[in-house]
């Protein structure tokens, strides 16, 4: 998949930005073992929900953050994803 020059140099800018953000997603749902929809994610982080959800995305890759087999409703009574974190072993 071929991304836009625009979206090539935004990657570029947020360098280790992102790795915080993700950091600080990760630590949320560490601290609610019983999960949380996205849209709980930016209400409690402050992080604009453009940016959870590929950061979240992410996590996922990583092995992180799974998908918990539940669903929440939304403000908007949609049905949302219940993500949850796995603590990382040493």
């Amino acid at each position: 998949m071929s991304h836009s020059a625009t979206s090539r140099e935004a990657a570029r800018r947020i360098g280790g930005y992102a790795a915080r953000l993700r950091t600080k997603i990760y630590m949320m749902l560490l601290a609610h073992p019983e999960g949380l929809i996205d849209q709980q994610i930016e209400e409690l982080t402050g992080i604009p929900g453009n940016t959870v959800r590929p950061r979240r995305g992410e996590l996922e890759i990583m092995g992180l953050v799974v998908d918990s087999g539940k669903t929440r409703f939304t403000k908007a009574k949609r049905s949302a994803t219940v993500w949850i974190a796995i603590k990382e072993t040493i």
